[in-house]
C-alpha cells in the first residue's frame, strides 16, 4: 500500500482541517507540546481500503507513532480482502508494523483510541477526506 499525505495532493484542505492535540502537559510521560495527526491515504486509484494512517508528529516533524484506522465493519473487510485472516488489524486502529513508531506510540495508540475516536465530527472528517483524496488521484489520472 503506497500512502501519501493528504497535504501532498489536496494541501489547502489540509491546511485547514488537519487536527491537532495541543499541549499534553506530560500526560503518561509523553513530552508537552503540540501534536499533529497527519492523515496519509492509499495513492491506489484502484484500491477502496477505507484506511487512513494517521501520523503523530511532534513540532511538525518527529513522527512519534503512525496508527492505522479502518471505519468499515470487519464483513466490509473480509469481502475486500476475499478472507479474514488479517481483518481485525485492517480495521484497527492499530500500531501499523514496519511504520515509525517510538516508545510513546503505545500511549498515542491508547489516546486515540480512547478520546480520538469518540470525535464523530472527527472520525466523519477522516472518511469525507478519504473521498476527496481519492477523487483527487482519479481525476489526476484521467
Amino acid at each position: 500500500m503506497d500512502m501519501i499525505p493528504l497535504h501532498a495532493k489536496l494541501p489547502k484542505l489540509a491546511e485547514k482541517e488537519t487536527r491537532r492535540l495541543i499541549f499534553l502537559y506530560g500526560k503518561e510521560g509523553i513530552p508537552p507540546g503540540d501534536y499533529v495527526l497527519m492523515e496519509s491515504y492509499c495513492n491506489d486509484p484502484g484500491c477502496d481500503c477505507r484506511r487512513v494512517f494517521i501520523n503523530i508528529l511532534h513540532k511538525d516533524t518527529d513522527i512519534l507513532a503512525t496508527i492505522g484506522y479502518g471505519w468499515e465493519s470487519l464483513e466490509f473487510y473480509k469481502r475486500w480482502m476475499g478472507n479474514d485472516q488479517f481483518i481485525h488489524d485492517i480495521k484497527g486502529p492499530i500500531l501499523e508494523l514496519g511504520c515509525p513508531q517510538t516508545k510513546f506510540a503505545p500511549t498515542f495508540l491508547k489516546i486515540f483510541k480512547t478520546a480520538v475516536l469518540k470525535d464523530e465530527a472527527y472520525i466523519e472528517r477522516l472518511k469525507r477526506h478519504y473521498q476527496l483524496f481519492k477523487q483527487e488521484i482519479r481525476r489526476r489520472r484521467a
